[in-house]
């Protein structure tokens, strides 16, 4: 994912540089900018060195959320982990030294440039992700010149063996997928036994739950149909993705009629609980 990261990050700088200015032909380079990187190369250059990898907690979920396949069966998802890249961007004119010329304007003007286009993106633009970080479920967020930053600090230019410089810091947050999702049936009917006095036997309820579909596409779900169980006066609605629940029903038969704008009445009898443990019901268009 980092590598993809990387190039994504390039493609970024080069895809919103201004034409025909020292950033859109400068070199781009991830090495680390030691001394003997420092001796290597010619012009300009921006220098892009990752220098830490966090697990950012404060945009990671534990969580789980639930997805209903087509099928009946129900996905229950991990929200993906949140990895945190630092990069340290630095700008160096390798050009050959002329007596009288000063390379550091040019070096801030590309500086300039790069915060410019950074803070214009406050997530990573969707084209230039590459690889497996593209199409993700959530933005990139990119955080860039940051106060109180290590790479800002004497300490961490000395471990470098080079002196300290203008630089840019820039936190960019991927999402990482672990794989853990779990598929499994989906649960449509639960008892629940009610027993007033001690060890007596009680009255027993059921939570039933089901999905309302079209008949000519079973995998397409009817969101907002009304359903009204037996000849009571408590009428359902089925969610987003076409599901309901019907809590305290008693054991025995029982018929839901459902309608929805679109569709032909349905009406569907089962006993409670259905052996099946399917309580769907399917629509006809009009």
């Amino acid at each position: 994912m980092i590598d993809f990261l990387d190039s994504s990050l390039k493609a970024m700088i080069m895809g919103e540089a201004a034409p025909g200015s020292s950033l859109a032909t400068a070199e781009i380079t991830f090495s680390v900018p030691d001394e003997e990187w420092q001796s290597e190369g010619t012009g300009m250059q921006l220098d892009v060195y990752l220098y830490r990898i966090l697990d950012n907690r404060e945009l990671r979920s534990n969580q789980r959320s639930t997805v209903r396949n087509p099928d009946g069966s129900v996905t229950t998802q991990l929200f993906p982990a949140r990895l945190e890249c630092s990069y340290l961007i630095t700008a160096w004119d390798k050009s050959s030294d002329v007596a009288g010329a000063d390379k550091e304007p040019g070096e801030h003007s590309l500086l300039d440039q790069v915060i410019y286009l950074l803070w214009r993106n406050p997530t990573m633009p969707p084209k230039y992700l590459t690889g497996s970080i593209a199409n993700p479920e959530l933005p990139l967020p990119i955080i860039a010149a940051e106060t109180e930053d290590m790479a800002a600090k004497p300490d961490f230019w000395s471990a470098l063996d080079t002196y300290v410089r203008p630089a840019i810091t820039c936190r960019i947050t991927l999402e990482m997928d672990l794989n853990q999702n779990v598929v499994g049936s989906q649960a449509t009917t639960i008892s629940t036994s009610l027993l007033p006095n001690g060890n007596a036997p009680g009255d027993k309820l059921v939570f039933i739950g089901g999905i309302v579909r079209n008949a000519t596409v079973p995998t397409q779900t009817i969101a907002n149909a009304w359903i009204l169980l037996d000849s009571s006066l408590v009428t359902y609605t089925s969610d987003a993705d076409g599901a309901f629940r019907i809590p305290g029903i008693s054991l025995g038969p029982h018929t839901i009629t459902v309608r929805a704008v679109g569709f032909a009445q349905g009406v569907r009898s089962f006993n409670v609980p259905d052996p099946s443990g399917i309580y769907d019901i399917s629509l006809t268009p009009l």
